[in-house]
């Protein structure tokens, strides 16, 4: 053998042997390990697809209740009626949040359903308002990746002008502040669902709604013409992160609505918030259901940690806290990824042991 084709022959085995030692992703998908590392190589039937599949699933997956975004909440556990007759799931009490199970699922809820008949000065905390501005039930459901929201208030676009002005859901998460814009024009047709108009709502000091604008610029009732339009893209269902927010006017002053000229848009929410269910055989004058679905790997979401929404004028409030265990991976990821970890420390003992043995030889 000639010393240049020796030299080629020796660097080709040290290039192999380097191969070998390499695991990292990449390398091990281009040699087939994805597709399954063998029973004999790693000693369980461990695959690093299954392993995959487990990583992009961030949430744990909780699928025995279907959300059907339809203004329904019979799936949740609520029967819509109302002069007090609405009931809500087994397990929750009225003036409270937690979580409880439904349909094989756990439902986190906030609920408060102060008295369908109150009047203006009805008290619902930390304001007053009556039934057209009181926020009943909030519940949230976590399915892998998917998030469901559902809220039952009494801010119907049939109310007074001056009585609705409902605010946009807020997301608290790991990356930052998201918002969801509601939408819903003063005096609609009882019915919006996503990529309808959004919408900016101006209120007085005493959190009597003034007037409004939409997404298209139309001006509804009458608010004054420094009120900017929300931009185009600010649709009914959209979801925004980090937004300016415009607060209500009455002391203390909260977030309720998006000011329709910041943040980025990342996606578009399965929505609607409707007046009415005549297949949930709610027909009445009432309640209003806001219900929606979007998926938080899609809008990179990070991790979800409140949710909270209330009227443009901060009279009442339904807030969802979600706790750190609703995220805790599957105990079925946690042995892959242990599988996982065992297979490689053992191929890499296994190299080791063979180069051990090759320099005593």
């Amino acid at each position: 053998m000639t010393q240049i084709s020796h030299l080629a022959a020796e660097a080709a085995r040290v290039k192999h042997r380097e191969a070998r030692r390499d695991f990292s992703p990449a390398h091990l998908v281009a040699r087939g390990v994805s597709g399954g590392l063998s029973v004999a190589r790693c000693g369980a039937g461990v695959t690093l697809l299954a392993l995959l599949m487990a990583i992009s699933t961030p949430n744990r997956v909780d699928a025995a209740l279907e959300v059907n975004v339809d203004g329904c909440l019979g799936e949740w556990g609520v029967t819509v009626a109302d002069n007090n007759r609405s009931t809500f799931p087994a397990g929750t009490t009225n003036f409270s949040s937690g979580s409880v199970n439904v349909a094989g699922s756990t439902l986190y809820y906030h609920l408060e359903d102060q008295d369908d008949q109150a009047g203006a000065r009805g008290y619902l905390g930390p304001e007053y308002g009556g039934q057209a501005y009181d926020g009943e039930f909030m519940g949230v459901v976590i399915q892998g990746s998917k998030i469901s929201i559902a809220i039952l208030t009494g801010q119907r676009s049939t109310n007074w002008v001056s009585t609705y002005s409902p605010g946009d859901i807020i997301l608290q998460t790991s990356l930052g502040i998201f918002g969801i814009e509601v939408g819903g024009v003063p005096g609609g047709n009882g019915l919006v669902t996503e990529g309808d108009l959004g919408i900016t709502f101006q209120l007085n000091r005493y959190g009597n709604t003034l007037g409004a604008k939409d997404s298209v610029g139309n001006s509804h009732a009458n608010p004054s013409s420094s009120l900017p339009a929300p931009q185009s893209d600010q649709v009914a269902g959209s979801i925004w992160k980090e937004p300016e927010w415009l607060q209500d006017p009455i002391d203390p002053p909260s977030d309720v609505q998006m000011d329709g000229q910041s943040g980025t848009r990342v996606g578009l929410a399965d929505y609607v918030y409707t007046l009415s269910c005549p297949t949930g055989g709610y027909t009445g004058t009432q309640h209003a259901v806001i219900e929606l679905s979007f998926d938080a790997f899609e809008t990179g979401l990070g991790t979800l940690n409140s949710v909270l929404w209330q009227p443009g004028c901060g009279n009442d409030l339904l807030q969802v806290d979600i706790p750190e265990s609703a995220h805790a991976p599957e105990p079925g990821s946690m042995l892959i990824w242990g599988g996982i970890g065992t297979c490689l420390l053992g191929m890499l003992y296994r190299r080791r042991r063979q180069t051990i043995r090759a320099k005593d030889a």
